[in-house]
């Protein structure tokens, strides 16, 4: 992995700002927990016998997990991975990041990183959310007394970590599908309609192969009360990993042959400019205009003025690549 893998992750972040994914994800971590603290504050009166209770943990734990896990976790899987590749989409600019100095895997892996980056910091955001909730109301209301029981943490950051590994198909699906469709609203639609269909198959007995359902499947594997039949969970997370890595796969070769409009290679030959050297930071898109002026390959030249008179690119360093193409003319 070398460094130019890196500076890919650090731009691919930095663009993640000015989207919604952003917000997104912090919103959904303390929604569930905000809930949780506005609720007990109303009923402040039943609060010190809860605090009081050896099961305190583990049921404010399980009642902020149960939104999470069937409703929360998955509409943010599909809706930050749809937001972040949506940038590229909204603004015309793939070819623009398909003419840096990156190989296809780069581009591909950078992005994806940063999606799962996303729902990790989701997970933590959430986990603080939690323990906010509970310590919040003992500092508001002078009556109500910090939690007696011990803080069971080991076994809160191992279910993280796991309903983390199931969300992880759920992301893998709707970048294969972000990538695939040039619609916002065409992944974003499918991976809805896929989990109410997860909803929906909860008492199929085959459930667990179904890639949207792990983690429902998860957090009502002690509930059976839960299921209108008994639904097997062996393997589960084992069939979560490899949905991952079979999803990704299939996405990066989809990516990798997929052509963009204007462009008859679907690539710029970024090798001919001679910056495989060099980092991004050192890299602006007007020394891959100056290098594509310098060709004397005629024909790319020739390709490049075909595009149509107004540019779809998001600023103007794509209008300099084709004035510099002219130029050469």
């Amino acid at each position: 992995m070398n460094s130019l893998f890196f500076e890919a992750c650090r731009c691919e972040w930095l663009k993640r700002r000015r989207s919604l994914g952003a917000w997104l994800v912090m919103g959904g971590a303390f929604f569930t927990p905000a809930i949780v603290i506005v609720v007990r504050l109303i009923h402040h009166r039943q609060l010190p016998a809860l605090y009081a209770s050896a099961d305190f943990w583990t049921s404010l734990w399980r009642s902020s997990w149960q939104s999470m896990a069937i409703f929360f976790v998955p509409i943010a899987a599909i809706l930050a991975t749809s937001l972040v590749v949506q940038i590229e989409v909204r603004n015309h600019a793939w070819k623009q990041v398909h003419a840096l100095p990156l190989k296809s895997h780069t581009i591909f892996l950078a992005k994806f990183a940063v999606i799962v980056a996303m729902m990790a910091q989701f997970f933590v955001l959430f986990d603080l959310g939690v323990y906010l909730s509970a310590l919040l109301p003992p500092l508001l209301i002078s009556d109500v007394p910090y939690p007696s029981a011990a803080l069971p943490l080991w076994a809160f950051l191992t279910e993280t970590a796991t309903y983390f590994i199931d969300c992880l198909p759920i992301v893998a699906a709707q970048y294969l599908l972000s990538l695939r469709f040039n619609n916002f609203l065409a992944p974003i639609g499918i991976g809805f309609m896929a989990w109410i269909g997860a909803l929906a198959a909860l008492s199929w007995p085959h459930v667990r192969f179904f890639p949207y359902a792990y983690t429902m499947l998860y957090y009502l594997k002690d509930q059976p009360a839960a299921h209108l039949i008994a639904v097997s969970t062996v393997g589960m997370h084992m069939f979560a990993a490899v949905w991952f890595v079979l999803l990704s796969v299939v996405g990066y070769i989809l990516f990798a042959t997929k052509a963009y409009k204007g462009s008859p290679d679907s690539r710029f030959p970024v090798q001919a400019l001679a910056l495989r050297g060099s980092s991004i930071r050192d890299v602006p898109v007007r020394r891959l205009a100056d290098g594509l002026a310098q060709m004397r390959d005629k024909e790319l030249r020739l390709d490049l003025m075909r595009a149509p008179g107004k540019t779809h690119c998001m600023d103007r360093p794509c209008r300099a690549l084709r004035d510099h193409g002219n130029a050469g003319q």
